[in-house]
């Protein structure tokens, strides 16, 4: 004799069939090795701000002390790491980032996603923080000697700045 099989009984397979599927998608990507999807400030970035905070974000939750640990900031800064989520990891300097400089970010193949899977790749990013302000211009010119100046001296900085700074802190002589 054979068995019926229902509308429900299809349901139920059809169904099964679809969650794990779904739970599959969802979860393969946990058993691939994890990447650095960013960093900020991006590779290539120029005149970045001494105080500008340093983020890494990577495909997978990731294993926190190991992957501090696979990481490097050159020249060398003193800071403080910061896990925004089990993703996102930010270095905050606990001064300043050197001026005039430029950093590399290293993320060695040590760190590890918290299933302990290594890094699928070794990632280096650099970028060069603020340079000091300098005056690319000045009327009358530098070295003048001999010049008539009754109103105005001129001077024209590398990238805007601050009157008020200015005011309190330049002195023509």
């Amino acid at each position: 004799m054979r068995a019926r099989v229902g509308w429900k009984s299809g349901f139920v397979v059809a169904l099964c069939f679809f969650c794990g599927a779904a739970i599959l998608f969802f979860m393969l990507p946990l058993f691939q090795p994890p990447r650095v999807v960013s960093i900020e400030p991006a590779d290539g970035a120029r005149d970045i701000f001494p105080t500008s905070p340093l983020t890494i974000t990577f495909s997978a939750p990731m294993h926190r002390e190991l992957t501090q640990n696979a990481i490097r900031i050159s020249p060398r800064v003193v800071g403080k790491w910061t896990w925004q989520d089990n993703q996102t990891l930010s270095f905050t300097p606990r001064d300043t980032l050197p001026f005039s400089k430029t950093l590399t970010v290293q993320v060695s193949q040590d760190a590890r996603s918290f299933l302990q899977q290594p890094l699928a790749d070794n990632v280096r990013a650099r970028f060069t923080t603020l340079t000091y302000p300098y005056v690319t211009a000045s009327v009358p010119a530098r070295g003048a000697q001999f010049i008539y100046v009754p109103n105005q001296v001129t001077l024209t900085f590398n990238r805007a700045m601050n009157e008020n700074a200015l005011r309190q802190n330049l002195t023509i002589t």
